[in-house]
């Protein structure tokens, strides 16, 4: 994954709306266990949500490793400092605190 320069040099100028305002543009997945018919709610839009926005500061890093320079101390405290915001703007559901599902858990 690091090896190549990626394709895309940055995200394309669309951001995608809030799960919270705009639910039905992601849709959602339910779950049902076995012994319980109640139907739980898989949290789709803020895992997408949050996993777009994960990758758009992965591009940066791979983009930057691409350049066969080495990083910087002050590189690696901004994206450890981007990746340290994500983690920290999780949505509730997502938190390690709430994270269940399989989805969640691999976020984290």
């Amino acid at each position: 994954m690091f090896f190549y320069t990626p394709l895309l040099q940055e995200p394309p100028d669309f951001p995608l709306p809030c799960p919270q305002e705009n639910p039905d543009w992601y849709g959602e997945l339910y779950l049902r266990y076995p012994l319980n018919q109640r139907l739980y709610p898989a949290q789709f839009g803020e895992l997408f949500k949050s996993r777009a926005a994960f990758h758009v500061i992965l591009n940066a890093l791979c983009i930057r490793l691409s350049t066969k320079k080495p990083l910087s101390n002050e590189d690696v405290a901004g994206f450890y400092s981007r990746f340290k915001e994500w983690f920290q703007n999780l949505p509730e559901p997502l938190s390690p605190r709430k994270a269940v599902l399989p989805d969640h858990l691999k976020l984290q």
